[in-house]
């Protein structure tokens, strides 16, 4: 409930509620709770959608430190943690709309959940056997944060401007 209360920021950094309150019910069986959070699940994860989905490349985009990896050699971009919980994310609420009687979202959830796999899917590297971030720009929907474009000065000029990697836009990063 803190979450989706005045004080919770459920979209400042990679996070996989539904998923967790899904599991949740499944252990404790606890269907009221799950059911009554269903309105602030869904709203959140229509916000990520609308907030940080690329039409362009079809995938969800990220800071890198907003996605558990601080400045990581792979940088802001389509980022393989969030789009798992996005495929996470709409798997759980299939089950939470039919458990709240919804079941024309529950197929919508269940279709997005598909779409997301895909694009989770087209983040992995054959060459380096690992699912990598895809380097493209801000989604102009994605919340612009200024301390992250001054981190990435800072951090370059630090590294001689080695780092982070300045990788060619919309390819997958050549890096584990």
């Amino acid at each position: 409930r803190f979450w989706f209360s005045a004080e919770g920021a459920p979209r400042k950094y990679t996070f996989w509620a539904a998923s967790a309150m899904h599991a949740r019910y499944l252990v404790t069986g606890d269907a009221e709770l799950l059911v009554s959070l269903y309105p602030s699940l869904s709203a959140n994860y229509r916000a990520w959608v609308a907030e940080h989905l690329s039409l362009d490349h079809e995938c969800f985009w990220q800071y890198a430190d907003r996605d558990g990896q601080e400045n990581s050699v792979g940088g802001d971009g389509c980022r393989p943690l969030l789009n798992a919980a996005m495929v996470g994310e709409a798997t759980a609420l299939a089950s939470i709309a039919t458990l709240a009687g919804d079941h024309g979202a529950s197929l919508a959830f269940e279709s997005e959940a598909t779409r997301w796999q895909r694009s989770l899917l087209s983040l992995w590297s054959p060459s380096l056997g690992f699912f990598v971030t895809r380097a493209i720009d801000r989604p102009a929907t994605a919340p612009r944060q200024p301390w992250a474009e001054k981190q990435q000065v800072s951090a370059r000029a630090l590294n001689g401007q080695r780092c982070p990697v300045a990788w060619p836009r919309g390819d997958l990063v050549t890096s584990r």
